[in-house]
């Protein structure tokens, strides 16, 4: 499901938790959805590093990334050193 933001996790999920173990602060299980969602949008380049570390270890490619997000959110990533050509 759409969560307006910079990460979002889609309907490939399979709730391996992963995601939850890397970046608890931004994943958390919707029990109704039986999946994963975003709980929270990653505020500091520390949470925005480990919710792109939780995208690259999802196993289905659940988690998204939206390069159309606003642009106070995608500078975040420029104190961590992720480049757009890093972010799919």
């Amino acid at each position: 499901k759409k969560n307006n933001g910079l990460f979002s996790v889609n309907d490939h999920c399979i709730c391996c938790d992963s995601c939850m173990k890397i970046a608890p602060t931004t994943f958390s299980l919707a029990t109704s959805m039986h999946q994963v969602v975003v709980s929270s949008q990653p505020e500091t380049s520390m949470e925005v590093k480990k919710a792109m570390s939780a995208l690259k270890s999802c196993p289905v490619s659940a988690i998204q990334f939206d390069m159309n997000s606003p642009k106070d959110l995608f500078n975040r990533l420029s104190g961590i050193g992720i480049g757009a050509t890093q972010c799919n």
